[in-house]
């Protein structure tokens, strides 16, 4: 029996320390585990500077976003303004090209008119140094009705001739101006 109170006495020794040990570790568990009120204020400040810094971030990917697509935009109204470009040079070079045209047809039209008025001057001044003659002064002049059909023919060859002349003269002018 004294075997049994020796064990009953360790057993209840152990059985004390552990129910010392089972009171007592919730109590050291506070006292070291537990945050102070310092830390659980510096824990929620660093919760809140992380939160204000990942909208940052997702503040800085939108604009990031917008940006890129902003960009997107202004490259494509460069392109489409580079073929504008393009096109209005195209356009360019071809009006160069027809102004550059149109100033030798002006040169071409300006020596023509020369030349016509010179012949026109010519032949008038032909005409009144043979005096004052008409077409009516050649008709009556004829010697037999057949004369007078030739000399109709004549003068209505000469007449258009003169009057052709003229309307090219006038033509001419017209073109130029």
């Amino acid at each position: 029996m004294k075997k049994q109170k020796k064990l009953r006495l360790w057993f209840s020794a152990i059985l004390a320390v552990l129910l010392v040990f089972a009171m007592v570790l919730p109590l050291v568990y506070q006292v070291f585990a537990a945050p102070t009120d310092a830390e659980t204020k510096q824990l929620a400040d660093i919760a809140t500077r992380q939160e204000e810094l990942q909208a940052a971030i997702r503040a800085a990917e939108a604009e990031k976003k917008d940006k890129v697509a902003q960009k997107q935009a202004y490259d494509q109204v460069l392109y489409l303004l580079n073929d504008q470009v393009s096109a209005i040079e195209a356009e360019t070079k071809k009006l160069d090209e027809e102004i550059s045209s149109l100033e030798e047809q002006i040169v071409q039209q300006n020596e023509e008119l020369e030349e016509r008025t010179v012949l026109f001057r010519s032949r008038a001044a032909a005409l009144y140094e043979e005096g004052s003659i008409s077409y009516l002064d050649i008709l009556l002049d004829a010697n037999s009705f057949s004369d007078f059909l030739q000399r109709m023919e004549i003068t209505s060859v000469m007449f258009e001739y003169d009057k052709t002349r003229m309307e090219k003269i006038k033509e001419i002018r017209a073109q130029l101006e």
